[in-house]
């Protein structure tokens, strides 16, 4: 695992950067889709705990001297996640056992967004969809590893009572999930959006399938843009926007970026051997 972390300007260029870069009240970390890997993740945030009460833009050394839990309950910082927990892995309801359990820490504000397989899985369970676009995007990878059997061919309309099963009490989670959440001068949502309409006016759909091809555009508004667009490294800071995607399913590696108060811009990684 790793930190990236920009270096240390002087005051002119600061005073520049402060132009384009993204400003937040306090931190904020937003991490990539999941896909259904609970462990990757909980190692992931476990170092977002251990980063959370240092100094915005510190640099972040080993694990060694990690601060207490006391400590580290001092400061609360924002989790945002860009959608896109359960499908294509083997452990999505541990993803969203997981969520559960970290809206009692004290430490972060925890906010997931809906992602293309959430919205497609909640309108398939309203009777919005039929549940082939789901079934596809993931939702058999989620029914197999939870010992349901999709049954190809048939209507996937049968499928509902089983599915409902077993998501259990978990549904109220995904039906609480907004397409994207807005912070200090940030977008974050699953999709990008629309970059010419105003936040209010997005549909619900841009938000969270995204908008034509490729990665969404710097937007109108001025607002930055954190999405689930692929990752491209080293950060750009003056891009407009800021894709998370690993393909955590396949690359077992998951990121998170994190955005200081201070204009400072981060990447935290957790990886499985």
């Amino acid at each position: 695992m790793r930190l990236q972390v920009f270096r240390r300007s002087s005051a002119a260029e600061q005073s520049a950067a402060a132009k384009r870069r993204p400003r937040v009240p306090n931190t904020v970390y937003a991490i990539g889709p999941v896909r259904g890997q609970a462990a990757l993740l909980r190692k992931l945030v476990e170092r977002i705990l251990r980063d959370v009460p240092r100094r915005p833009s510190e640099q972040v050394g080993a694990d060694e001297g990690a601060p207490s839990t006391r400590s580290r309950r001092a400061k609360a910082a924002d989790l945002v996640f860009l959608g896109d927990l359960i499908g294509s892995g083997s452990d999505g309801l541990g993803v969203l056992d997981y969520l559960q359990e970290l809206a009692a820490e004290p430490a972060l504000k925890v906010t997931p967004v809906l992602g293309s397989q959430e919205y497609r899985l909640c309108r398939f369970l309203s009777g919005q969809c039929d549940g082939a676009r789901w079934l596809g995007d993931g939702g058999v990878a989620f029914l197999v590893s939870n010992g349901v059997e999709p049954r190809l061919g048939a209507s996937p309309f049968r499928l509902r009572p089983e599915v409902e099963a077993v998501l259990a009490h978990r549904r109220a989670l995904l039906d609480a999930m907004p397409p994207s959440v807005t912070i200090g001068d940030v977008l974050f949502s699953h999709g990008g959006g629309a970059p010419q309409v105003p936040v209010k006016q997005q549909t619900v759909e841009d938000l969270v399938l995204g908008v034509g091809e490729g990665p969404p555009r710097r937007r109108s508004d001025g607002l930055w843009s954190v999405h689930a667009g692929p990752l491209v490294e080293p950060l750009e800071p003056d891009s407009g926007s800021f894709g998370l995607s690993t393909g955590a399913h396949y690359s077992q590696r998951l990121v998170a970026l994190r955005i200081d108060a201070d204009g400072g811009l981060g990447l935290l990684e957790a990886c499985l051997d």
